[in-house]
């Protein structure tokens, strides 16, 4: 333990050269020191940097094309016509009458749809192979056909 002693004693006379020490000692002066910070320092730096990123970004829109896409989105015609609370309610009148065409369409399908399963369903032979059903199903079509033509003719008399 005792060499431990003196070889520690020895570390500790050892001193840098003189150049050196001046030279470190002049850097360490020239070096800018922190102030403390303030609060209002700090609220200034923050105004800075959120006033900077919304800048950038505003202008990276802009160069990106989004002020025409804003002027032709908001300022268009059919946005406009939108708007106007006569045309939304002839449409929204237009689009009931839609909707009912469009039922009776399904119904009209699915009650065919319906028949002809029936009709092959009652008996035991292939339904689809008999002339009788066939001659049946030809005819049944022909009255679908003038049913169809005339609600046709009803659609278009209650739409024009």
């Amino acid at each position: 333990m005792v060499p431990l002693l003196k070889f520690l004693q020895q570390l500790n006379r050892i001193e840098p050269d003189r150049n050196f020490a001046q030279q470190s000692l002049a850097r360490i002066f020239q070096t800018p020191q922190r102030q403390r910070a303030r609060l209002w320092n700090r609220v200034q730096e923050s105004f800075y940097y959120s006033g900077a990123l919304v800048l950038t970004s505003f202008l990276l829109f802009i160069m990106f094309g989004g002020l025409s896409l804003l002027r032709s989105s908001l300022l268009s015609p059919a946005m406009m016509a939108s708007l106007d609370s006569q045309k939304l309610n002839d449409e929204f009148d237009h689009l009931d009458l839609q909707i009912k065409v469009a039922e009776v369409s399904y119904y009209e399908n699915s009650l065919q749809t319906v028949n002809v399963a029936l009709n092959e369903a009652s008996k035991n032979a292939p339904a689809h192979l008999n002339n009788t059903v066939i001659e049946k199903e030809v005819d049944g079509l022909k009255q679908l056909e003038s049913r169809n033509q005339d609600l046709e003719n009803l659609l278009n008399e209650l739409v024009l």
